[in-house]
């Protein structure tokens, strides 16, 4: 009697299996030199990425060295008789991570909710493709997890939004448009200071959330690995921002950042920002600029009814540049050669060209002849000038460059004579008992206003 041998009806993924395992296996003249890929293809229903039935890989989801060996580029295009979400969460993979070496959207009705674990897209060496991550059309929607290591090009049919989700070591592939409430985390590594390379391409930030840089740690010096912006940002919902991270942040030369809202934009952070590239606040913007320390070697200007609000610790020994109908407030403690106005040596440069300029913090004087006249226009003083020599009238027309409203001048000499329409407080300090040293000078009190007196107190003596 003869044996009838029964073959199982293999599936198309063992099929895809097989030969490629075949062909790596004759590639490397008897043993596999490096995974195989196989694709995956999501059917288009609403479930969990780590539901194996729903993909084409099944008994697996995609999860590269799940079978060893096997690698896996992961689609969701066709499929679906109306929209579905496929949810990524550290339910799948090992400890929260899927690798997997590339991943296409390029369905109308699809979504990938990424709301957490990691999305990790390194390729392995020998492997033929990886990294890329398009979105064609539909949605990617990182809500919570992290995608690293990817490099991520979205279509003009395809969509990003990001809530509170984490850029890690990704390099851009086309413009991207961030949308949404929610902040975007920019995550370094050690190997890898640039959280986000923006390869020549834009971040459009629409929503009201912030480009949040944070900073890996390395634990051998205990010190912050810095990042930096190497493209363009432009900040365009309101309320949005850039803040940059524990190691201080670096706007590169070439890099611009464009606050365009309408309303209100800043760039603030934890440590020390570095400007060398280009800051603009346009369209009746205002524009704050306060982290914990701020450095401007290149440009930050003001345009179309807009305001630059400088606070925080700062300084400048680049451009800075408004025009008329916009407002420049000078605050915190800053010099005469951070706002152009020193009368030696070296310093940054400021040109109003017509525009309000402000002094609301204190500029520090200290050796320097600060002089107000026709070239720098009338500045309004609603904060402090201390030290050093003041010249704000002109000698021959009297006519006045320096608007005093409420606001101190301690231990100042006269280089001029000075007209008052409004209060000004006189300090005076313990090492100096002349507030104001009238060198020959008139004080003309021409409205309401005070000379008032203030002086310091001495801790020791408990004198005034």
């Amino acid at each position: 009697m003869t044996a009838i041998v029964k073959h199982r009806k293999r599936s198309p993924y063992t099929i895809q299996l097989l030969a490629a395992v075949s062909a790596a296996v004759i590639a490397g003249g008897g043993s596999a030199i490096h995974a195989t890929d196989v694709t995956a293809n999501w059917d288009g229903t609403t479930n969990n990425w780590s539901s194996a039935s729903d993909w084409s890989t099944n008994p697996n989801y995609p999860n590269n060295g799940t079978p060893s060996g096997v690698d896996y580029n992961v689609v969701l295009g066709a499929g679906g008789a109306g929209p579905y979400i496929l949810t990524l969460d550290s339910s799948a993979g090992s400890s929260g991570i899927v690798n997997v070496n590339s991943l296409t959207i390029d369905n109308a009705n699809a979504t990938l909710d990424q709301t957490s674990g990691t999305l990790d897209l390194t390729q392995q060496p020998g492997d033929t493709a990886g990294g890329a991550v398009n979105v064609q059309a539909g949605t990617y929607d990182l809500d919570g997890g992290t995608l690293a290591d990817a490099t991520l090009t979205v279509g003009t049919s395809g969509n990003f939004t990001d809530a509170n989700g984490t850029l890690q070591n990704v390099t851009l592939g086309s413009d991207l448009t961030i949308s949404g409430s929610g902040n975007t985390y920019i995550a370094n590594t050690i190997a890898n200071s640039v959280g986000l390379n923006f390869n020549g391409y834009t971040v459009n930030v629409t929503g009201s959330g912030y480009l949040y840089y944070q900073d890996a740690n390395n634990s051998t010096t205990s010190q912050y690995v810095g990042d930096s912006i190497n493209g363009n940002v432009n900040l365009i919902g309101n309320n949005s921002a850039i803040y940059g991270g524990r190691g201080g942040l670096t706007i590169n030369s070439g890099a611009t950042i464009i606050a365009s809202s309408g309303g209100n934009n800043a760039i603030n952070g934890y440590a020390g920002v570095t400007n060398g590239g280009t800051i603009s606040a346009t369209n009746g913007t205002n524009l704050y600029i306060d982290p914990s320390t701020f450095a401007n070697s290149g440009t930050v200007e003001a345009a179309g009814a807009s305001t630059l609000n400088f606070s925080g610790s700062w300084s400048n020994q680049g451009t800075i540049a408004a025009g008329a109908g916009d407002t420049v407030n000078f605050g915190s403690t800053f010099t005469a050669a951070d706002v152009g106005l020193q009368s030696s040596g070296l310093g940054g440069t400021f040109t109003p060209n017509g525009a309000t300029v402000n002094i609301t913090g204190t500029l520090d004087n200290t050796g320097n002849t600060l002089t107000f006249s026709s070239a720098t226009g009338v500045w309004n003083l609603a904060g402090t000038i201390e030290n050093g020599t003041l010249i704000a009238d002109n000698q021959v027309s009297g006519a006045s460059y320096l608007n005093i409203s409420n606001s101190t001048l301690q231990n100042v000499t006269l280089g001029s004579n000075l007209a008052l329409s409004n209060t000004a407080y006189i300090a005076n300090t313990v090492g100096n008992s002349v507030g104001l040293n009238f060198n020959g000078y008139t004080v003309n009190v021409t409205g309401s206003g005070y000379l008032y007196y203030q002086d310091a107190n001495n801790s020791t003596t408990s004198q005034y």
